[in-house]
């Protein structure tokens, strides 16, 4: 085939012009929003040195960015493979789905030859998914490094319905009023009406209270549905917007246990006797009963009342009171022998199923048991009868005595003798 010198020369520019087109498909537009604008030069493009990006040296934090609030992080690993990373400029280019080409600049870690770029897309950024490529340049002659056939994407998403929630307090008693208000918007624009509805959650998600379609402010007792104390309860706001697109906020409030009353007021229903809280060791019984009531517990059964008592020495001894089912309890005891006198300190508590518990303090005084004469002798003989002593003769008395305390011990015996001439004699021993 011959060619004439206009034949080559038309081949020849063909050739030029398929070169330059290929040439700008590969560097694309260096505009560059939000980071530093400027064009795209192309220079000294060396075919030889392109050279793919590898998928895995592509990361990204998240695949899905809602509009405002999340920023999606995508990195680029080892820019050595291309060159050393100070001589590098990296460039991002983001194909929108609206048909915009934008070029972003990447920041370029040297240290541990990566690259990467940060993006939070705006509240009116255009939704779906954008294709990306990467650009890389040796930055002193912009030399193109890489081909652009290495891809990766992210969605952006519209923002879903927020909510806010005032609770006046987020822990509460039973038969306590909770009083609350919600405030559901739009996050891309705040005047759209939107459509929600508020229920009241236990811990596994279950409804126990409907409140209501588009409520915004609601008062709720915390009655006997809310079964569980110590439990953490939840206002469950479900919203629609416009669009159709759904979320759900949970904001939490705990359920605490209200403890046992010991009941004291207005009337002490504590009787204690002997009222005057003097009793005798051994030989006198303490008795005493009580009320308790309990908010959470339909029976009074659920609730334990035991006493407490701690002698002069501050050794403690616990008994628990029969519970009679009605909400009375009563005790009795006594204070052994071997005890000792004087103060004993009393604590009475009642303990609900929940660990609630209630407590009343009092007091006993313990006292002595007086030892009893049951008969004695003198010089062997009964003194059931009179009887004659001869004069000179010395008085053997011989006692029969009981003491409940025998445990200490008779400290002495003192006798008293009567003359004919009304005059005492006192003997002890």
């Amino acid at each position: 085939m011959n060619l004439n010198k206009k034949s080559i020369l038309f081949i020849s520019l063909l050739f030029s012009s398929m070169l330059i087109i290929n040439c700008v498909n590969l560097t694309g537009n260096k505009t560059l929003q939000e980071n530093n604008t400027n064009n795209f030069s192309i220079k000294n493009l060396k075919s030889s040195a392109i050279k793919n990006i590898s998928s895995s040296d592509i990361l990204q934090n998240i695949t899905q960015v809602r509009r405002y609030y999340d920023t999606i992080n995508i990195t680029l690993k080892n820019l050595d493979e291309f060159d050393n990373a100070t001589e590098l400029d990296v460039y991002i280019n983001v194909s929108f789905t609206n048909g915009t080409l934008v070029n972003y600049s990447m920041i370029v870690v040297e240290d541990l030859n990566i690259s990467y770029w940060l993006f939070t897309p705006a509240i009116d950024s255009i939704l779906g998914i954008q294709y990306v490529n990467f650009s890389i340049f040796n930055n002193t002659d912009q030399t193109l490094m890489n081909n652009q056939t290495t891809q990766t994407n992210f969605t952006i998403l519209n923002n879903l319905p927020e909510c806010a929630a005032y609770l006046d307090t987020t822990k509460i008693y039973r038969n306590q009023v909770l009083n609350v208000d919600i405030a559901p918007w739009d996050v891309e624009d705040r005047t759209i009406d939107l459509n929600w509805k508020t229920t009241i959650v236990d811990q596994s998600n279950n409804q126990i209270k409907s409140i209501g379609f588009n409520i915004s402010t609601f008062q709720q007792t915390i009655d006997g549905g809310f079964s569980v104390v110590n439990a953490i309860y939840k206002i469950k706001v479900n919203i629609t917007d416009t669009d159709n697109n759904h979320s759900v906020h949970y904001f939490p409030f705990e359920v605490i246990n209200s403890p046992p009353q010991i009941v004291i007021s207005p009337i002490n229903t504590i009787i204690i006797t002997p009222d005057d809280r003097g009793v005798k060791r051994s030989s006198e019984l303490v008795r005493i009963t009580l009320n308790v009531t309990d908010i959470e517990d339909s029976s009074p059964s659920n609730v334990d009342v035991k006493l407490i008592i701690e002698d002069t020495n501050g050794v403690e001894e616990q008994l628990v009171f029969t519970n009679n089912g009605d909400g009375s309890y009563e005790l009795e005891f006594n204070i052994t022998a071997s005890k000792p006198m004087g103060w004993y300190d009393l604590t009475i508590i009642a303990e609900d199923q929940n660990g609630g518990t209630d407590e009343h303090s009092d007091y006993l005084i313990v006292e002595n048991n007086p030892p009893e004469i049951l008969g004695y002798y003198i010089n062997n003989m009964s003194t059931e009868n009179n009887i004659s002593i001869g004069y000179g003769l010395d008085l053997v008395f011989t006692f029969n005595i009981s003491d409940v305390e025998e445990f200490e011990g008779l400290g002495f015996v003192k006798v008293c003798l009567l003359n004919s001439e009304n005059k005492w004699y006192n003997v002890s021993n």
